[in-house]
């Protein structure tokens, strides 16, 4: 198993995880649930009428001038915690 599919199936076990962005000047975690393994990218999904899709929407609009529905994150890092810290991470260009 790569470490893309580690991820995805750690996703898929946990059920809930969060999605951490800036709102504003301040980090921000928010609950997602969506996720699927598409090639060698885990791809998430955000319901159009909430907040955090707005926030990445204006920003990724910015950047490409596509309209988000699915997607994966670039530059991202995956950290697996239990209790004491962190057990195990994995960073995706």
């Amino acid at each position: 198993m790569n470490e893309i599919e580690k991820v995805n199936d750690f996703l898929g076990q946990a059920q809930t995880f969060y999605l951490t962005t800036v709102d504003g000047d301040r980090p921000k975690c928010r609950p997602v649930a969506f996720h699927m393994l598409s090639g060698d990218r885990v791809c998430f999904g955000i319901g159009d009428f909430k907040e955090v899709y707005k926030q990445m929407q204006k920003i990724y609009n910015e950047q490409t001038g596509y309209k988000l529905e699915i997607f994966h994150l670039e530059d991202a890092t995956a950290e697996f915690r239990g209790m004491l810290g962190i057990n195990e991470t994995y960073s995706f260009a």
